[in-house]
């Protein structure tokens, strides 16, 4: 009856960590697919990303929003997407900011 009892509580506990890695292993995947790195935590800015389609490439960090951008979207990690006032898409040029930090990001491929 001892050994019944503890190998139920084994048997849990197996259970209970497959599910916590299957959990894990899916928020990477998630990560993956939308930040194009792997990790547990979204990026505010990823190094990479994808916005109407088209992909972009982080690039330098800016001291300031520059004058005239409007929002348009957000990053996986609560950053929001900016872009030029009437730029069409896909634009060439877009930002993505979150409180004090600004980050530029370059189309890949042309438009």
């Amino acid at each position: 009856m001892v050994a019944s009892r503890t190998a139920r509580r084994s048997g849990a506990l197996l259970l209970a960590l497959v599910t916590v890695v299957a959990l894990l292993a899916g928020d990477a995947l998630w990560i993956h697919a939308h930040d194009g790195r792997w990790g547990l935590v979204p990026s505010v800015a990823p190094g990479s990303l994808t916005f109407v389609g088209r992909d972009y490439q982080r690039g330098s960090r800016d001291q300031d929003l520059p004058p005239g951008l409007v929002p348009r979207g957000s990053t996986s990690g609560g950053g929001t997407i900016y872009t030029e006032a009437g730029a069409k898409d896909p634009s060439t040029v877009i930002w993505v900011g979150k409180g004090d930090r600004i980050w530029e990001y370059a189309l890949l491929g042309g438009p």
